[in-house]
């Protein structure tokens, strides 16, 4: 029988060869979809008010939260919201919160060559914010943005929704609609 030494670099490498592939963990950042009128030419509005029917949120501070977040959000797009209440668009959004729970599986082969998987789960919310815009003299919904998140229970603070209003926002207003050739 003929013995041979393996330095370290030898015995690296032969876990190396016994190791499993790692998986490339993939990141999901969350998106807004945008559906508006391609015929409205929204640098046109000026101004903006609160729809009448807009429901008030069941937390009060995440309501303040979210109203003063759409609002500044507008302005920076430069609507403003006048004194009167008057406006040239009418606002409204829609959130829900709702609890799911997640599994992340894993499998490993061991030293022996024995597959072990495993399954960790975590409780997570899914939040969903919805903004719509509507012209104020018609009612007609012109514009309307959505996006969905999944964050940790007790994670969904100020700077939360301020983030997730101004993705929904991102994309307002649209770019005018190329003339038919």
């Amino acid at each position: 029988m003929r013995v041979r030494s393996v330095g370290i670099a030898g015995l690296c490498g032969l876990f190396v060869l016994a190791a499993p592939p790692l998986r490339a963990q993939v990141l999901k950042l969350p998106k807004a979809v945008v559906d508006y009128d391609d015929r409205v030419d929204f640098k046109a509005f000026h101004t903006f008010q609160w729809k009448e029917t807009q429901d008030r949120l069941p937390n009060p501070t995440r309501h303040m939260a979210m109203v003063t977040a759409i609002e500044r959000e507008l302005e920076k797009k430069g609507l403003t919201k006048p004194a009167d209440g008057q406006g040239d668009l009418r606002v409204r959004f829609y959130a829900s919160v709702d609890k799911k729970v997640r599994g992340t599986g894993r499998q490993e082969t061991s030293w022996t060559g024995d597959l072990k998987t495993s399954v960790d789960f975590e409780k997570m919310s899914e939040g969903t914010l919805v903004i719509e815009l509507y012209e104020a003299a018609s009612e007609k919904r012109l514009w309307r943005g959505t996006t969905t998140s999944v964050f940790r229970p007790g994670s969904l603070d100020e700077s939360a929704i301020r983030s997730a209003v101004a993705l929904v926002l991102a994309r307002y207003p649209p770019a005018p609609a190329s003339p038919a050739p």
